[in-house]
């Protein structure tokens, strides 16, 4: 059985995988922009054992951010990230 983050980080993508599958002359359908958006939210509330796993977990959303956003990644909200800091943060008794 994989753990909780490799089976997050799997989850997600998979999700992206359906949409870059979506071959239609219409726009991504709207459920798998949300079934991403949920993929990419557990990823980043996914405990994360150790610090090693964490950096792993934050380098895995950093190159989702930057795949998405290209040159202008750094001006996305990068919500994920910054929740999966904060939770991470938050559980080791830091402010």
């Amino acid at each position: 059985m994989a753990d909780p983050l490799s089976a997050a980080i799997e989850r997600h993508k998979t999700a992206r995988a359906a949409i870059e599958a979506h071959t239609g002359p219409d726009d991504v359908p709207q459920e798998l922009v949300d079934a991403e958006t949920a993929a990419l939210d557990t990823l980043a509330r996914t405990p994360c054992a150790d610090d090693a796993e964490f950096f792993s977990k934050l380098a895995y959303l950093l190159s989702v951010q930057k795949a998405l956003w290209g040159a202008s990644w750094a001006t996305s909200y990068a919500e994920e990230i910054l929740t999966a800091i904060d939770i991470h943060l938050t559980t080791r008794g830091q402010p």
